[in-house]
């Protein structure tokens, strides 16, 4: 299956109210009717059919970096392609770098895409968190680690899923759900419509 060409993004924002903005506006995005999940056009992908994602956690403190480190090993758990691998932020093939802000007009958490020519990262995707926002400081260690498995699926190339009959009352939970909902499912995802996401993305021929 070939996936239209995608899009030259900068930022995928994320805020309280799970708001996507390009450029400061926002936008709409259509469903798909056979998946809840949807691959995203407002970033690239990591390059190969398997990627070896690696990333670091060194900016964050200690109660962040496990929650990271956990969101990373979610994924791993999974058959999703390729891996997660924590690495210190010196080494030359970094993909994927934790890191914060103390803007208090930034959103809760922001993940930025550096996508120049169309199809691979060209430099580290930043996910930044706001240590301005309180709600953060509210979270438990699990609902921080499936929050940051919901960028690091965003890294991936996964969308939100737009589908409002996903739930865990449904039988169809997504980790790419905006909200708190999904932190009373059974487990704590990627799920396997978010794996199934992934799979898709990283079919496509390079």
């Amino acid at each position: 299956m070939k996936f239209p060409r995608r899009l030259k993004p900068t930022t995928l924002r994320l805020g309280l109210a799970g708001c996507l903005l390009i450029g400061g506006s926002a936008i709409g995005l259509t469903t798909s009717a056979a998946s809840a999940w949807e691959r995203t056009e407002l970033g690239c992908r990591f390059e190969g059919h398997e990627p070896m994602i690696h990333y670091t956690v060194d900016d964050l403190t200690p109660y962040h970096q496990r929650a990271a480190t956990t969101a990373a090993n979610l994924w791993n758990e999974t058959d999703a392609p390729g891996s997660f691998i924590k690495v210190d932020s010196t080494v030359q093939t970094l993909d994927v770098k934790f890191t914060y802000t103390d803007d208090p007009d930034a959103p809760a958490m922001i993940t930025q895409y550096p996508c120049g020519n169309d199809v691979f990262y060209d430099w580290p995707v930043r996910i930044v968190i706001n240590r301005t926002t309180p709600w953060f400081y509210e979270r438990t260690e699990r609902e921080l680690a499936m929050l940051m498995a919901h960028e690091l699926g965003h890294a991936y190339g996964l969308d939100h899923t737009y589908d409002t009959g996903a739930s865990c009352a449904t039988g169809t939970p997504s980790i790419m759900q905006q909200g708190t909902a999904k932190f009373s499912c059974q487990g704590d995802g990627p799920f396997a419509d978010d794996v199934a996401g992934v799979k898709a993305i990283y079919a496509v021929d390079n």
